[in-house]
């Protein structure tokens, strides 16, 4: 579905849901413009490479912090990003379900997970949550705490769901056996 016909989903009933309306115009503006120099096609497109390459892809959320609204979205580069253990104790968050065409607030309990960012000498590490996370997070330290000056953004993360095969593992040994045969080819004509 275009940004555009959300918009005018949104338009049509714009009289009975306003907020619906809101809602759609600021998907719009993230998808023409994800940060201050991409769209949101070319991030997905920088975030598709990184899959096919390593098998997951890592986008930093950025929100307002008036109302928790999404802001910007940026490509964390996979090569740097390090996955920590998901946390021992679960947090309990409010998820909004839809079931028989009602939407519920539930109460369920969650195990989260922190991201560790590293530069590109591996001298700093920048700390970020995962997404979703309710806590506050130190993105120097890592370390949730009550408040701080230094709040971690959030890590949005996927992975291909095959264990560690990439996408170009499957052809492998058939990228091996034209490799070969070509070889033994050339040293026929010898």
């Amino acid at each position: 579905m275009s940004p555009d016909s959300v918009t005018n989903i949104a338009i049509w009933r714009g009289k009975k849901f306003p907020r619906m309306r809101r809602e759609a115009a600021a998907m719009k503006g993230i998808t023409e413009m994800a940060n201050e120099a991409q769209s949101l096609n070319s991030l997905r497109k920088e975030l598709r490479r990184d899959l096919e390459v390593t098998g997951n892809w890592f986008m930093e959320v950025l929100r307002y912090p008036a109302d928790d609204s999404v802001a910007l979205l940026y490509r964390a580069r996979a090569a740097y990003v390090r996955i920590t253990a998901q946390d021992p104790k679960p947090v309990e968050i409010q998820v909004l379900l839809r079931r028989n065409g009602i939407i519920r607030k539930t109460t369920i309990h969650k195990r989260f997970r922190r991201f560790a960012y590293l530069s590109n000498d591996g001298t700093k590490i920048k700390w970020f949550k995962e997404y979703g996370d309710p806590r506050a997070m130190s993105y120097m330290t890592g370390e949730f705490v009550k408040t701080t000056k230094y709040p971690a953004s959030e890590m949005l993360h996927h992975k291909i769901d095959c264990g560690t095969l990439v996408l170009w593992y499957a052809t492998m040994d058939r990228q091996c056996d034209e490799r070969h045969g070509c070889e033994v080819c050339r040293l026929c004509k010898l």
